[in-house]
């Protein structure tokens, strides 16, 4: 089986506003899996993503050969040697403290499975998403830039022939000016930031891009349909935070120099962390992508390792991992 990159090359990566590849009738699809299997008993909620990783699609029964094998062709090592021929160059751009901080080259980085085998030095998954139908327009993930851990993205498109419904589509953003805002989820607030590119939503349609603290994207408002949205989610994940996103204000940092850590109830219910300070910076205030013991992050692989406020108990679809652990 050939992969979703094989007929791209470096040529086609578009620098603007973040390095990214579009291309179109990329890969053999099939019918998905039934909604009930993805969803696996959630409560449905309106225009919401729900996952099946590959730790749950191989060696599934429930699962088709064909989709068991795109995912585990998609979660090789060879697969991440396609991603580093195309992007290598761009990530070492983006990234030049990546490779020390592996310990090795891109081209030498041991890949495995995401939930389903021992974290290697990059974690590969392959997700089938469902998008269930919407009752009220909305988007189902409005303007933000992906985990600190996550080094790529693919999205490939899976659009049903009779899905006549508006919006939905994949847009991505620059900022306005010199301000940077995130909040805890890794939102972006709409009036800082700019569309540069829309990209609509259809079959067979490959989105492929790298991760960075300008890596905005967001999906556009979906008008009510009884049509759920589906597409592939690929990516790939490190132990540790590859970048950082920084706010107007202060950084929060520890003083082993790690990094930063929640504060208040979340460090008195999880755990001690190492002693905060408060280091006055320009264009500063780190949001925290990891702590001294704990990730927080979502079950579904698109959560945000936010701060708590207020109340001390995870928010619903977050659970506590231990440190260098994949969810």
């Amino acid at each position: 089986m050939r992969t979703i990159l094989h007929t791209i090359d470096r040529a086609q990566i578009a620098p603007d506003p973040f390095p990214h590849v579009i291309a179109d009738g990329v890969a053999e699809t099939y019918p998905f899996p039934s909604a009930d299997l993805i969803v696996d008993g959630r409560l449905l909620e309106n225009n919401s993503v729900y996952r099946l990783p590959a730790a749950r699609i191989l060696g599934n029964p429930e699962v088709s050969r064909e989709w068991q094998n795109f995912a585990q062709v998609h979660t090789s090592q060879a697969f991440f040697a396609e991603v580093v021929t195309l992007f290598g160059d761009t990530i070492r751009a983006l990234h030049p403290e990546l490779e020390t901080r592996l310990g090795c080259r891109l081209e030498d980085a041991r890949t495995s499975i995401r939930g389903y085998e021992p974290m290697a030095d990059i974690a590969l998954d392959c997700q089938l998403c469902w998008g269930s139908p919407v009752t009220t327009a909305s988007s189902s993930n409005a303007c933000h830039v992906d985990r600190p851990v996550a080094l790529f993205a693919g999205l490939l498109y899976c659009r049903l022939p009779e899905d006549d419904a508006e919006g939905g589509d994949l847009e991505l953003y620059r900022f306005r000016g010199t301000e940077r805002r995130y909040d805890d989820g890794r939102f972006v607030d709409a009036s800082l930031v700019e569309p540069v590119k829309r990209i609509p939503y259809a079959a067979n349609r490959l989105v492929f891009f790298l991760h960075s603290p300008h890596s905005l994207h967001g999906v556009t408002v979906r008008q009510p349909t009884q049509w759920p949205r589906l597409h592939v989610n690929f990516l790939a994940e490190t132990r540790f935070p590859i970048f950082e996103l920084r706010n107007q204000g202060v950084i929060l940092s520890r003083e082993d120099g790690e990094g930063s850590a929640p504060s208040g109830a979340a460090r008195d219910r999880y755990g001690s962390f190492a002693p905060l300070r408060m280091t006055p910076g320009e264009n500063a205030g780190v949001i925290p992508s990891e702590n001294a013991g704990v990730i927080l992050s979502r079950e579904d692989g698109e959560g945000s390792p936010a701060i708590l406020r207020g109340d001390p108990s995870p928010s619903p679809g977050l659970r506590m991992t231990p440190r260098g652990s994949v969810v």
